[in-house]
């Protein structure tokens, strides 16, 4: 039997290596300051008798829209309308209903916000009545823009009255590309009066999007679409940075009296996507992320250009090339300030195709800057295919790099089902604490939250104050002193911190009342600031304790 008191761990607040450093403010709710995000391509969608929606594009922020009765904004509809952020139909139907799809529906909403996109749909509305709205986007640090600026309210009419369909048409479209799923695309027809919109992964597989084509309406004679002979949709795929794919589609409408006729079909015969990978790596070293590519294209040239903060990471290069590419052309070309260029060409009579590894983005860490996560952000990308022409849908993701130098970096999120967590990042062999404070304007409010060793250079702390509100986080080294001592595992494996370098003895004693006798068990030398120790077996209750010789 073993047990420990806890004055042995918390007898006095472990005091902090010199090199250790603030290494991330956290404030929950606030995870990073950001300016307010713009909103534009403001579009009106899925209008009938009783509802609408309206999309939008603004950077990774929360929408909001007020409804009024009047273009001057005057009469606030609130508590007569109802409003649904980013609103779903089902989900993901692979997964099994109740908790599962509703985990699913909240990381495809976050998925959709991180994209850039923002959906509101406003219900309870009157058949053929307008109304006005006036749109919002806050960011996570508190900024906000809205829409419109200035002068009268954008409106929007709802429809007349739904009328019976002959054909109802179901249209699926396969959506290719790196994790599609959470993106927006519309579906629009001349005749129809508003388009449509959907998100991929909503309702069908995590690759497609789905429409009900009833639930187009008709430009001029009012009720549902009801076209007759073949007909032309336009498709538009909303991308990351203004980064659209469209495509047209044809379906056959009849006379003849249908239920829920499904077309399948894909979007972009022709398609590049690749990704480009994420990697931890310490300041000093030399490393590489992978970029794979997928063209169901044969494709002669490929430029990427993307943002990279400078400073960071040196001998950048394209290496490991698969074997069609031309090295000569394999470049990575920095455009000034935080800008650079990557660049594949093809050897002569060859061309990329297929899903593969197409090449190693190598680069060391520079040794002298603070420890600093590296995001790679795409900003345009061209692919040309054997023959002169360009290859429009085009589909990407950009990993990041976490450099670790001698700060740690502390980075938190919000899991699934509310679980605050936290990442850190750090030296190896190191052993982190992660304090809190709740006031940054005193300097002695940090408390000790948490401890741990780290054995590689980043760990996943959950549960995080599950119960505070607000607070700032940081991460600090924890070489103690005194040293501390925690309990041990059911291997008999205990772990102890200390000072680096420094020489200690664990200690027991039977009891901790009346004369105590701490009787040596074990002498060493901490080589880190932490080490497991394995314990004996007693043959009765033992308390342990660690002393500095």
């Amino acid at each position: 039997m073993f047990a420990k008191p806890s004055k042995l761990i918390f007898r006095r607040r472990p005091r902090v290596a010199a090199t250790a450093a603030l290494s991330v403010l956290l404030l929950w709710g606030a995870a990073r300051p950001a300016g307010a995000a713009a909103i534009t391509n403001v579009t009106v969608v899925n209008v009938t008798p009783s509802s609408f929606s309206v999309i939008w594009r603004a950077v990774d922020s929360l929408p909001s829209i007020a409804v009024f009765a009047d273009a001057g904004g005057v009469t606030n509809l609130a508590g007569r309308v109802g409003v649904e952020v980013f609103p779903h139909n089902t989900g993901n139907p692979d997964l099994t209903a109740g908790y599962e799809r509703r985990q699913g529906q909240i990381a495809l909403r976050q998925k959709t916000r991180t994209l850039g996109f923002a959906m509101v749909r406003v219900t309870g509305c009157r058949p053929n009545t307008t109304y006005y709205y006036r749109l919002t986007s806050t960011t996570s640090g508190g900024s906000a823009a809205n829409y419109p600026l200035s002068g009268p309210l954008p409106s929007v009419t709802t429809e007349r009255e739904n009328t019976f369909v002959v054909s109802a048409q179901q249209l699926i479209i396969d959506v290719p590309g790196v994790d599609v799923e959470g993106r927006v695309v519309t579906l629009t027809h001349p005749n129809a009066s508003h388009s449509l919109a959907a998100v991929v992964g909503d309702g069908v597989g995590t690759n497609q999007v789905f429409f009900n084509l009833n639930d187009l309406f008709a430009l001029v004679s009012g009720g549902n679409f009801t076209p007759i002979g073949p007909q032309d949709f336009a498709v538009n795929v909303w991308g990351p940075n203004q980064a659209d794919a469209a495509q047209q589609f044809s379906l056959v409408f009849n006379n003849s009296f249908t239920v829920a006729q499904p077309t399948v079909a894909s979007m972009g015969t022709e398609f590049v996507a690749f990704t480009i990978g994420s990697t931890i790596v310490r300041a000093g070293q030399t490393s590489s992320v992978p970029i794979t590519y997928s063209s169901s294209a044969g494709i002669v040239d490929l430029t990427i250009n993307l943002d990279m903060p400078a400073g960071h990471l040196t001998n950048l290069a394209l290496t490991a090339l698969s074997p069609e590419v031309d090295p000569a052309t394999a470049t990575v070309t920095a455009l000034g300030g935080n800008s650079f260029r990557f660049h594949l060409a093809a050897r002569a009579g060859q061309f990329m195709l297929g899903s593969k590894t197409i090449a190693q983005f190598a680069f060391r860490a520079v040794s002298n800057q603070p420890s600093a996560f590296v995001p790679m952000t795409l900003r345009t990308i061209t692919a040309t295919k054997s023959g002169g022409a360009a290859l429009n849908n085009l589909y990407a993701n950009a990993g990041r790099i976490v450099v670790v130098a001698n700060e740690p970096l502390l980075e938190a999120e919000l899991a699934d089902g509310g679980n605050r967590r936290m990442t850190l990042y750090g030296k190896p062999w190191m052993s982190y604490a992660i304090e809190r404070s709740s006031d940054l304007g005193n300097p002695n409010g940090w408390t000790h939250v948490r401890h741990f060793p780290l054995t590689s250079m980043m760990v996943v702390v959950d549960h995080v104050a599950p119960n505070d509100r607000t607070g700032f986080y940081r991460a600090v080294e924890f070489q103690p002193d005194p040293p501390v001592i925690d309990p041990p595992d059911p291997s008999r494996s205990a772990l102890v911190y200390g000072r680096t370098n420094l020489q200690y003895t664990l200690v027991s004693s039977p009891t901790l009342s009346g004369v105590l006798t701490w009787t040596p068990v074990l002498n060493y030398t901490l080589t880190n600031s932490f080490r497991y120790l394995t314990l004996p077996a007693p043959t009765n209750t033992l308390f342990y304790r660690v002393q500095r010789n």
